[in-house]
């Protein structure tokens, strides 16, 4: 499952959360889990996840790009060969997420912002090669895989966390209390929190979703 994490730094936000933002929690990866809990066919569901996570993985997160995929969706559902409820189920999401990407597309783009999701995107790709790589895979495989994701994604916030990147050291909030690291945890958030009143904060409040 791709189920991440409860975004913390997002319930630490919301202390300071303006009434008149309008970003919500858009989650495709948590759309994709949710479609693959409705596949029996446990062909149908691996294709067609690791099929949709790569489409996302190749927009690196981009909204605009992921509104593009509306189209390229509609075509393959439209393909016989093609009969993979994945598809149709993720579109729909998709089609019922379009207001909310359209206004992330307005409102919450930024150079920051960009720069985690291209890292966020490597990682997702090695932790997508691994796992579409084991001809069979427990719960351990999966956890453990899981783990390197997380410890690729920290060292890589940390490159940019330490270059001031506010996102990057937002995420490692979540990361660090995925690795039960409280000690990290309530530094990198102290660190967030200390901007409260600058441009980059007040982005972050309004628009903290990542990937």
């Amino acid at each position: 499952m791709m189920k991440i994490k409860c975004n913390v730094i997002a319930l630490l936000l919301s202390i300071f959360f303006i009434a008149t933002s309008e970003a919500v929690e858009i989650n495709l990866l948590g759309k994709l889990d949710d479609v693959q809990e409705h596949v029996a066919d446990s062909k149908l569901r691996l294709e067609g996840k690791y099929a949709i996570l790569k489409m996302l993985i190749d927009c690196q997160f981009d909204e605009q790009c992921e509104l593009n995929l509306i189209p390229k969706l509609e075509v393959i559902v439209k393909e016989k060969e093609k009969n993979n409820v994945m598809y149709k189920g993720f579109l729909t999401y998709l089609k019922w997420e379009k207001s909310d990407l359209e206004y992330n597309i307005k409102y919450c783009q930024s150079a920051e912002k960009r720069e985690v999701r291209v890292a966020f995107a490597d990682c997702y790709e090695q932790w997508r090669q691994k796992e579409m790589n084991h001809e069979k895979i427990n719960r351990q495989e999966i956890d453990k895989l899981e783990h390197e994701r997380y410890m690729c994604i920290k060292e890589k916030m940390e490159t940019l966390a330490s270059r001031g990147n506010i996102f990057a050291q937002a995420e490692l909030v979540n990361t660090f209390e995925y690795l039960k690291d409280s000690k990290n945890m309530s530094a990198w958030s102290a660190k967030v929190q200390s901007q409260k009143g600058t441009p980059p904060f007040d982005l972050l409040l309004k628009c903290p979703e990542l990937p």
